[in-house]
This record gives C-alpha cells, structure tokens and sequence, in this order.
C-alpha cells in the first residue's frame, strides 16, 4: 500500500544584522557609516574609544530605549525587523510543490524476495552466510579471556615481586631499629654511671669546703687524682660512641 504527503518546504526565520560598532540594523561593521565614532552597546552613548569610555553600567536600547543591551535579540524592534523580513523572503520564494505532484512510485523501485527465499526457514538463512556470527563471536571472546588471564598474571607477579621487596626492606629496618635501641641502652648505662660518679666527687668537694682539716688528710691528693683518672676513662668511650 503506497500512500501520498504533501510536503511543505521549511524556512527557517531570516537573520537580523546588528552592526557591532554603531548597533543598527541592517548592515555589517565594515558598511557602518558612523566612522569617528563607537556606541557602547550597555548604556548607548557614543564615544571616540571603548576604552576610556565611562559606561554607567545602565543597560539602555538605543532601538526602543528599553532596559536591555542593544544587540538583545529579544527587543521589540529586533523582533518587528525580523519578522517583517521573514514575510518578505517568503513572499519571494518560488513554490516548488507542484514539481513532484505527479510523482508515481514504481513497483520495481521495490522488488519483492523470491518465494524459496521468502519461505525458507531460519536454519537455513543462517547456513546461506559467509561467515558463522557464533565462531566469530566465540573466537573474540576466547581471545579476550585470554589477554584478560595473561594481564591478571602480570599484575599477580608484580604484586609478588612488590611483597618480596617490603618484606625485605622491613627487615633490614628492623636491624637498623635494633642496633639503635641497643646503642640507646649502652649509653644510657654509661650515663647514669658517669652521673653516680660525678655525684659522688661534688658531694666530695663541698665536704672538703665545709671541713678542709678534716678532708686533708695523707692520701688527699691521690684520692683527687684518682677520681679525675676514672671521670677520663668514663669521658672518652661516650666520646667515641657519639
């Protein structure tokens, strides 16, 4: 069953020109007749250059004096122009409807299928194919399992390798950690050991300053001598550990 529409060329709304310097209509910049002169789009003054322009920054129509840019599209006088020109484009444009009125579809532009073809069940429109869609089909996915098997395998080594090298690194951390709580230890000892010593000659200074008969006797200077001699010994390893 063929059936007939009647089609109606569109035309589309015709396109008003704004003038970018002066912001009339009908005409471009370069057809502007006002040459010495720029008119700010916002408020509509004219002046020399844009950009030593005060703008009072109150939008003013130079069209209609409404409260909008210049160039708005949606300003009345805008919409009056384009609409008077669309009607006139119009009117102007030739009517090509009648050209494919006598237009007749042909019963060979749609040629039926042959009736083994027509009557042929599934199976064997299937057979007729070149190509088999479920081999290429199962043979895409194989090959993208595959490539999916052999990324996983990658990424799984290279988290192995990664476990490896952390574990080893926190071993060696571990060491270091340590030896550090081991040199702690050993001069902590040193330390409070060198405090009871140098506790125990202050106490004996202010003895000898408190009492100095009684401090000095026979053997005062090599007592003195000798605690200088053991304050040296505990002086020089704390040195060399540091």
């Amino acid at each position: 069953m063929h059936m007939k529409h009647k089609v109606i060329e569109y035309y589309s709304q015709a396109n008003v020109l704004i003038c970018s310097n002066c912001f009339g209509i009908g005409h471009f910049r370069k057809n502007c007749s006002q040459k010495e002169e720029v008119t700010c789009k916002v408020c509509g003054e004219k002046c020399s250059n844009l950009k030593d322009h005060n703008c009072s920054g109150v939008s003013k129509c130079i069209h209609c004096g409404g409260p909008h840019n210049s160039n708005d599209a949606k300003c009345r006088v805008v919409k009056d122009y384009r609409a008077a020109l669309t009607r006139n484009l119009l009117s102007k444009a030739p009517s090509v409807n009648g050209e494919y009125t006598n237009c007749q579809p042909s019963l060979a532009d749609f040629p039926q299928l042959t009736a083994a073809l027509g009557r042929a069940p599934y199976s064997t429109v299937t057979q007729m194919m070149p190509l088999n869609s479920n081999d290429v089909i199962s043979k895409k996915l194989d090959s993208i399992l595959t490539k999916v098997e052999e990324e996983s395998v990658a990424t799984r080594l290279v988290f192995d390798e990664l476990k490896k090298e952390m574990i080893a690194r926190y071993e060696v951390t571990k060491q270091q950690v340590d030896e550090l709580e081991k040199k702690v230890g050993t001069m902590e000892t040193k330390f409070q050991e060198l405090s009871k010593q140098v506790f125990t000659i202050m106490q004996n200074i202010c003895t000898s300053l408190l009492d100095p008969q009684g401090a000095q006797n026979a053997n005062w200077k090599t007592y003195w001598q000798e605690q200088i001699r053991i304050l040296s010994e505990l002086k020089v390893p704390s040195s060399k550990s540091s």
